[in-house]
């Protein structure tokens, strides 16, 4: 992971814990997956709790 990655992805790690509602989004793969990893919700991905998105 390079220098920037990271500190995105620890900020996000971070506001989550005060943010509930807080999606991660990067256009590298292998962050997204790291993001995953870190129990993130990623942009585009399914919702967790296994309600129907609202529309």
């Amino acid at each position: 992971m390079r220098g920037y990655d990271s500190i995105h992805l620890v900020s996000a790690v971070r506001l989550s814990e005060r943010f509930e509602d807080l999606r991660f989004l990067a256009f590298d793969n292998r962050l997204n997956d790291a993001a995953r990893g870190a129990d993130l919700a990623v942009y585009g991905d399914e919702p967790r709790t296994g309600r129907e998105a609202d529309g």
